[in-house]
């Protein structure tokens, strides 16, 4: 596949190409046309020459005295019988000069009382020469000048005209049908990209009220599911606490347990993502991420423990502004994902600096696949108590906070990276 090229580079080099050809042409036109009329000129002088001529010898009978011209030779020589009349461009000596010099001559035939003699008339072109090339190389200066000219209005022009159209496409780009507001695009005088605006902000507001039905339905199901499993929650407690359950009635009760725990976290993670798009977590606060870090190791050191898994950290001291629920969802996700990915008796590295905070693990089970790692409901594993949101919410929580959640695979070791915006830190 070819790369791509912008439509103004595309005309840029369509536009100079066919300048410059016709320049060329007309430059090569230009030195024919002045070397065609100079010389038809040389030509109209030296016939000026002949008459004068013709009509002193018919007059006198004789040749006349020939007279030394600066540019200018005249020179008889007797023949036998008359020859053709012609011109010709030929190199003439010319006393004093160590070159010849290129001339114009006209050659005829003319008779007095002794006979028949060949005149030759000849004229120096070489200034004719360089009058060509002056005028050849002034209009050669002035073409490529008006091509100069022209490309820097062209461009300067084109920029003006397309401006809209990239304006349009950055107003696209920051759109955010989450934030609620309408598509906003600038007013433009060119009918195309009027046209453009129009559909553009059209295929947006039909798409805001897309989202803004889907989100709604998604609150709505959210709110009204909580009642529904705390009401199946004290059922399935009262049926635990029966003793006439036989062994696989207890096994069947248990899965419907932890089938409706998954429910219950996967309920509140989607209602936590409405909560932060709907920007319930402004309020921020100066936290001091090393402790809150190392406060949230010791909380889940038990667990850990139990997958005999131990911690290796490098913690610099890093205070950073953002909601502080938020940020112990965040913590809570990232690890509770390295427990999740890690190898059991294996190893998880945490570094924290100043605008870095990255948590690896091992695990043999190669890289994850990094354009959905983030999506909602994508399960990284097939782990049956994941709810597919973890890594959902910590993006979104990054979102809102100014950070730059990632992902890397290095020497069998998930890295998950939060880039810290140094606007953030403290």
């Amino acid at each position: 596949m070819q790369p791509a090229m912008k439509l103004l580079e595309k005309w840029r080099r369509v536009t100079v190409g066919v300048t410059i050809g016709i320049f060329l042409v007309a430059s090569v036109a230009l030195y024919i046309s002045l070397h065609f009329i100079l010389l038809q000129q040389i030509d109209d002088d030296l016939r000026i020459e002949e008459k004068e001529i013709q009509i002193y010898v018919e007059k006198h009978g004789r040749l006349p005295e020939t007279i030394s011209v600066e540019d200018q030779l005249i020179a008889f020589s007797a023949v036998a019988a008359p020859g053709r009349r012609h011109f010709e461009t030929r190199d003439i000596p010319e006393p004093g000069a160590s070159e010849p010099e290129p001339s114009r001559c006209l050659v005829f035939f003319v008779k007095d009382r002794k006979g028949w003699y060949q005149v030759t008339v000849s004229k120096s072109i070489e200034q004719t020469n360089d009058l060509i090339g002056s005028m050849f190389t002034i209009g050669l200066v002035t073409i490529v000048a008006i091509l100069f000219v022209s490309m820097l209005i062209n461009r300067w022009a084109v920029k003006r005209l397309w401006r809209p159209f990239y304006t349009a496409i950055r107003s696209v780009r920051e759109h955010k049908l989450s934030e609620g507001a309408p598509l906003q695009l600038p007013a433009t005088q060119i009918e195309e990209f009027r046209m453009l605006n129009e559909s553009l902000q059209a295929f947006a507001s039909h798409a805001r009220l897309e989202y803004l039905s889907l989100k709604t339905f998604s609150e709505n199901a959210t709110h009204e599911l909580q009642t529904p499993i705390a009401v199946i929650r004290s059922k399935l407690d009262l049926l635990q606490q029966e003793h006439q359950l036989s062994e696989p009635g207890v096994q069947a009760l248990q899965a419907a347990f932890n089938s409706l725990q998954r429910l219950d976290r996967l309920n509140q993670s989607l209602l936590l993502l409405a909560r932060i798009e709907n920007k319930q977590f402004a309020d921020t606060e100066v936290i001091d991420l090393t402790f809150l870090l190392e406060e949230k190791l010791a909380e889940f050191q038990e667990l850990f423990s139990q997958q005999e898994m131990r911690f290796v950290t490098e913690l610099a001291p890093v205070r950073i502004t953002m909601n502080l629920p938020l940020c112990h969802v965040l913590l809570n996700n990232l690890l509770s994902n390295a427990l999740r990915h890690g190898i059991p008796g294996g190893t998880v590295r945490i570094f924290l600096s100043d605008d870095l905070l990255k948590i690896g693990n091992g695990s043999n089970s190669g890289a994850l696949e990094e354009s959905a790692l983030f999506r909602r409901f994508h399960a990284a594993t097939s782990d049956a108590a994941s709810t597919g949101l973890g890594l959902a919410l910590v993006q979104e929580i990054c979102r809102v906070s100014g950070f730059t959640a990632g992902y890397q695979y290095a020497e069998n070791n998930h890295w998950f990276t939060i880039q810290l915006k140094r606007t953030q830190i403290l």
